[in-house]
């Protein structure tokens, strides 16, 4: 009897404990940023961290406008970098490179116009807008945006187009006034930095095969001339010529009425 009243009070204190213990903890739930991030925007500053430092030579499908050509970036050893862009001039008439090293900003034309560079800018200035072909800048001064923390943009992770490489992002601007700094969209990059996609305003771009490896330094293709640069804005669409009124009947002229 008294063992039975033993295992009955053990069984009645083993219940009691289990009622006192806190249920346990539920899981994490997973993060949408990539493994060893703590969020989407840590993820791509440290990608973007990389491709600051990434030198290389590769060419890129940019489609934009109904339009399909291959760029060439040169991201140098020493910092420079030269981007060339089939019809990048003249409404797409003309061939141009826009360059940037120590002695500043150049244009540069290839092909369609006088072969010659002209210094658009200093070094520390900015491309004028007349001159800008705007890819450019997923290559440069756009990383040093990406890179700050503090820009106001909204960074979420995003899926691959199916022809994009790498990890992809959505940028938003999270300003309600003032302008995103950068053009918002997607941008994709490899885990080297490498940017192998980006979808924003001025088109569509992908990376074609693999990197190679960049060049010491970005050279200019031609003499340097006191020209002007040609013009990167595409021309607007001639305006038709109005159509006659449909009450407005052909008849004789006034001097044949004359007559």
């Amino acid at each position: 009897m008294r063992t039975r009243r033993l295992t009955i009070a053990v069984a009645a204190l083993a219940l009691g404990l289990t009622a006192c213990t806190p249920p346990p903890a539920p899981a994490p739930a997973e993060s949408s940023a990539a493994p060893g991030h703590s969020s989407p925007r840590a993820a791509m500053v440290a990608m973007v961290a990389l491709a600051k430092d990434r030198h290389y030579t590769a060419s890129y499908l940019w489609r934009s406008g109904g339009r399909e050509r291959t760029l060439t970036v040169l991201l140098a050893a020493d910092g420079t970098w030269r981007v060339d862009v089939p019809g990048g001039a003249l409404g797409g008439g003309a061939d141009v490179s826009i360059l940037w090293t120590a002695q500043g900003f150049f244009q540069c034309v290839l092909s369609g116009g006088p072969q010659q560079c002209v210094r658009i800018a200093a070094a520390t200035g900015t491309v004028p807008d007349g001159a800008d072909p705007r890819v450019q800048h997923l290559f440069t001064d756009w990383l040093d945006v990406l890179l700050d923390r503090n820009a106001p943009l909204s960074i979420d992770t995003d899926d691959k187009p199916k022809d994009a490489r790498g990890a992809c992002f959505s940028v938003e601007s999270n300003a309600v006034v003032l302008p995103a700094p950068i053009s918002t969209g997607l941008y994709c990059f490899a885990e080297d930095g490498t940017l192998t996609a980006a979808n924003v305003y001025f088109g569509t771009i992908r990376i074609v095969g693999d990197p190679l490896p960049a060049a010491p330094t970005a050279t200019l293709p031609a003499e340097v001339s006191e020209g002007a640069p040609l013009g990167t804005k595409t021309p607007p669409k001639p305006k038709p010529s109005p159509s006659p009124s449909p009450s407005a009947k052909p008849g004789p002229s006034r001097s044949a009425a004359a007559r």
